[in-house]
């Protein structure tokens, strides 16, 4: 093709690009996708913006973008269109996040209506494809699986990785379908494939271990299936290779060059790992034991979650009869009514009915677990598999795969409903014999006879009662997931707000940090999971995107899943813990009742104290237990089985536990003596006043144990002063290149050590002339160490 004479090849081939796209979005099918899309989007926007009071960020495993560079952070499909509305809008972090809400739920929509148009583009025409479609895009945003696990479940199921498996699904159809009809796969469809495979895996490992190998076997079924056809000498074998060439050509690539840093990190961060790789087991191993909340019936009806039993509004579900009747009708509606609508359907559609069936089932049965009746076929799988059981939880065959097939099938049977009852029964099902069904039909064979004639409604009687019956199905399809729109998904047990706003505080110390181009670490310390006063319940994730490209120490510095090995919490310890008592020891007067006795519990031994103790002028209080059993004492310590407490009142109650190391510090188990040193201000849990301590107190897991350790007598020591650990600062420049410390006030669970040791660690850096302050207002502080 010749270009204008002022323009080359290039020029051309430009003009030539252009006109493509612009002939895409010519198509009236699809401007019709994209217009549905937007429709069924915005309201599903707008209702999260509404009941969370326009707050609501992304949470849990995926903490959020707050940078166009987050995408560089961790370069995976689910943080492309967060990191580039977050450059549109110049970094303003509540219209980044709503409009990549949007915009993830604008994809996922559009990615539906191709996958149901493909399963069933010989039963529906053009006019009838339109309803079909808004139903599937509508129905997959509002799905009952997204009540299972509060409001967050909203978002991840709209994230691109969600949208590009439906389009996976989508041309893994059309691929058999051109393979059965001796067609070719089209160079951009077999592009768009390869695109889609990459996009599809999720932010984190193993979930992208999980989509593959869900792909893996599909696909590897599909050559199957393709390969007997193929030497049944039912269709051209050139044909069949061709396919396989676009797909090793374009596919294959496209979908290894995109899916290149996940396997990196895959590589980097878990398959050398084993150590952690059994930690995860035996965290998931609960999941596939017999629990009530994967009942095959809870299964069918997508609410088969272990997190959902702990929600309010999971009453609804146990007691509620049209939340019930609405929850079993998805169901219904998505297995059984296409199962008996197929034997009239086309006997091209037939066998993507039936396929669409099938491949629902090893889902239902896999998301069981140990229940019955398919308990032993899972636990037999699960034990024969590497590392079966974290591989596969139960219910992330359902999160994937089955509420896309269900809304699929469920548009199929609400679309073959409004034609049946539209046109009539008699004239819908027509007089004559349907043709039997056919599991393979002859390539360039007519489809038969139609189930459904193409027509206008019988009378518009017909049309109002078909709209009715339909719309009344849709409003029971909804009810099941009423808490969404009643504000119930909003109230959830562990935070009193729904969504959260970030502080300016946050702002702030972040630009600070920004600017000295500084890396941090942050105090207190932290598990994995963290929830703040102002509403953020997530992965500490949450601290490393946030103030990137500065890198603050916290769990998720580690990268996936290494926060989990013995070495690494060790060096993470160190880092975290910079002070410990001063070398200052003042003792404290027992009056004549510093000897043990038997509580109101039999596993507690009381030191009660003759009058209340006023201990408010120091830092830390050492208590020394003479034992004649120092071995079960290390037993116990070690295993967490024992913890301190100091009483005020009866009512307020400080608790230390060992495993809390920074502020129960355990000197020396020497002499037939345990030595452990108590922080006054921040206890692990509960509260306790310094100036009016009135016992001390020992809870243990097992009543025998005070018999078994022979308490005696105690003695206490007040330290008024902390000290920091020689060579501290050193080695967290060294280790992490942190020339400062980011102080967290706002973490309210989730902390390895209380807030409390956080603030006196950088008091005591103060004073010794090792920290600076840099921005010291609010509840985050940044110190800079000297």
């Amino acid at each position: 093709m010749s270009g204008p004479t002022s323009g080359g090849p290039k020029d051309g081939g430009v003009r030539r690009l252009v006109g493509q796209v612009a002939g895409y979005f010519r198509s009236p099918a699809r401007i019709r996708r994209i217009l549905i899309a937007i429709l069924v989007s915005l309201p599903f926007t707008m209702l999260l913006y509404g009941e969370s009071g326009g707050t609501l960020l992304y949470r849990i495993d995926f903490p959020g973008v707050y940078r166009p560079g987050g995408f560089f952070l961790s370069p995976s499909s689910n943080y492309l269109i967060p990191s580039f509305t977050s450059a549109i809008t110049l970094g303003n972090v509540y219209a980044a996040q709503y409009l990549a809400l949007f915009l993830d739920a604008f994809f996922c929509a559009y990615g539906a209506q191709l996958f149901v148009r493909e399963l069933f583009r010989n039963t529906f025409d053009e006019s009838q494809f339109l309803g079909v479609q808004a139903l599937a895009a509508g129905l997959y945003l509002f799905n009952p699986f997204n009540v299972t696990w509060g409001y967050y479940s909203l978002t991840l199921d709209v994230f691109l990785n969600n949208a590009a498996f439906f389009v996976v699904m989508t041309m893994m159809v059309r691929l058999a379908r051109n393979l059965l009809a001796g067609r070719t796969l089209d160079r951009w469809d077999a592009l768009l494939f390869g695109i889609a495979l990459g996009l599809s895996a999720p932010t984190s490992f193993p979930d992208l271990a999980r989509t593959l190998f869900i792909e893996a076997m599909a696909l590897l079924l599909l050559a199957v299936l393709g390969a007997i056809w193929v030497f049944s000498s039912r269709t051209d074998r050139a044909v069949a290779l061709a396919n396989l060439r676009r797909f090793a050509l374009f596919t294959v690539p496209v979908a290894a060059l995109l899916l290149a840093y996940p396997f990196y990190q895959f590589l980097t961060d878990w398959l050398f790992q084993p150590t952690a790789v059994s930690i995860v087991a035996a965290k998931d191993l609960i999941l596939f034991r017999p629990n009530s909340f994967n009942t095959l019936g809870n299964v069918l009806r997508l609410l088969g979650r272990s997190n959902f039993v702990n929600f309010p509004y999971y009453r609804f579900y146990v007691a509620d009869p049209w939340v019930i009747l609405g929850s079993w009708l998805w169901p219904l509606l998505a297995l059984f009514v296409p199962l008996l609508l197929s034997l009239r359907a086309s006997s091209r559609d037939r066998l993507w009915i039936w396929l669409a069936i099938a491949a629902c089932v090893p889902c239902i049965v896999w998301a069981t677990g140990a229940q019955p009746p398919f308990g032993p076929v899972n636990t037999a799988l699960q034990s024969a598999l590497p590392f079966g059981r974290e591989f596969m939880p139960s219910f992330f065959a359902v999160q994937l795969v089955l509420t896309k097939l269900y809304v699929a099938l469920i548009a199929f049977s609400l679309g073959a409903i409004y034609l049946l009852l539209a046109q009539g029964l008699g004239t819908a099902l027509g007089a004559s014999s349907v043709p039997s069904p056919t599991s393979l039909p002859t390539p360039g064979a007519s489809a038969g006879r139609p189930w459904l004639r193409r027509g206008s409604p019988r009378s518009p009687a017909h049309r109002v009662m078909a709209v009715g019956t339909v719309a009344v199905l849709v409003g029971l399809l909804l009810v099941a997931s009423l808490p969404i729109f009643n504000g119930g998904l909003f109230e959830l047990p562990h935070q009193r707000t729904a969504g959260f706003r970030i502080p300016n505080d946050y702002f702030t110390a972040r630009a600070a940090l920004n600017t000295a181009r500084g890396n941090a670490i942050l105090l207190p310390a932290l598990h994995l999971y963290v929830g703040t006063t102002w509403g953020y319940v997530g992965v500490t994730g949450f601290f490393t995107q946030f103030n990137y490209p500065s890198q603050v120490v916290c769990p998720a510095y580690y990268g996936p899943y290494k926060f989990l090995l013995p070495a690494t919490r060790e060096d993470y310890a160190r880092a975290t813990e910079p002070i410990g008592p001063g070398p200052n020891v003042v003792p404290v007067n027992l009056s004549s009742n510093g000897t043990f006795r038997t509580g109101a519990r039999a596993d507690i031994e009381v030191v009660p104290f003759g009058a209340s103790l006023n201990l408010s002028g120091f830092q830390w209080l050492q208590v020394t237990i003479p034992t004649s059993n120092p071995g079960l004492w290390s037993e116990l310590l070690a295993n967490d089985s024992v913890q301190f407490g100091l009483r005020s009142s009866r009512q307020s109650i400080g608790w230390y536990q060992p495993e809390n190391a920074a502020v129960t510090q355990v000197k020396a188990i020497s002499n037939g003596s345990i030595n452990v040193s108590l922080l006054l201000g921040g206890p692990s849990h509960g509260t306790v006043d310094p100036a009016q301590v009135r016992a001390l107190l020992l809870d243990f897991t097992r009543p025998e144990y005070p018999s078994l350790l022979g308490l005696s007598r105690a003695t206490l020591a007040g330290v008024p002063g902390s000290v920091v650990y020689p060579g501290w600062v050193s080695f967290v420049e060294a280790r992490y290149h942190a020339h400062y410390i980011l102080l967290d006030r706002t973490i309210m669970h989730g902390t390895g050590e209380p807030v409390a040791y956080a603030e006196e660690s950088v008091a005591t850096l103060q004073s010794e002339g090792l920290a600076r302050p840099v921005v010291v207002t609010g509840d985050v502080e940044l110190w800079e160490l000297a």
